[in-house]
């Protein structure tokens, strides 16, 4: 079973993370309030539009909220997606316009929310807090350094076949 990610917001960031975890393998699922979002150009066939925030998170396993970097738009957002996401999903927002502190002091569950932010050269920033735990951040960097690995090495990247037998020495 693939894993979810669904992008809140799919203008021109929205749309760069779409492709990041569509080129991973995960299943995409969209919600935008405009039917005809910027970022959804040459991916619209490969993901799924949702017509709500609630079916779009509702099998979540990441939330990425990539709406206008207002603090009261942002944390309505967050609080709107975790009534409805699985309870263990995470919000990653990409906005910071505000500190990550103040972006989880509304979430319903503040230890699941985390600020993310792409790098140019493939890489990824994560804020997080005391807040979230451990085991929380090192799911998080996994998730992240898969997207990563993708978006460096590229989509279509086989690794080679190592044989450690008599035969190949």
């Amino acid at each position: 079973m693939s894993r979810t990610v669904s992008i809140l917001g799919v203008g021109e960031t929205g749309g760069h993370w779409a492709r990041d975890f569509l080129a991973a393998g995960w299943r995409v699922r969209v919600f935008d309030p405009y039917p005809e979002a910027e970022g959804l150009t040459g991916i619209r066939t490969k993901i799924e539009r949702a017509s709500t925030i609630s079916s779009c998170v509702s099998k979540a396993h990441w939330v990425i909220v990539a709406v206008p970097g207002r603090l009261e738009l942002v944390q309505t957002v967050i609080q709107r997606a975790q009534a409805e996401a699985p309870r263990d999903a995470v919000v990653a927002v990409t906005s910071l316009a505000d500190s990550i502190d103040a972006i989880q002091s509304s979430a319903l569950r503040p230890g699941q929310v985390v600020h993310v932010g792409r790098q140019d050269n493939g890489g990824f920033d994560m804020n997080v807090t005391q807040r979230n735990s451990d085991d929380f951040r090192q799911e998080a960097v996994l998730a992240l350094s898969e997207i990563s690995a993708v978006r460096t090495i590229g989509a279509d990247y086989v690794p080679p076949v190592i044989r450690d037998d008599a035969a190949s020495a």
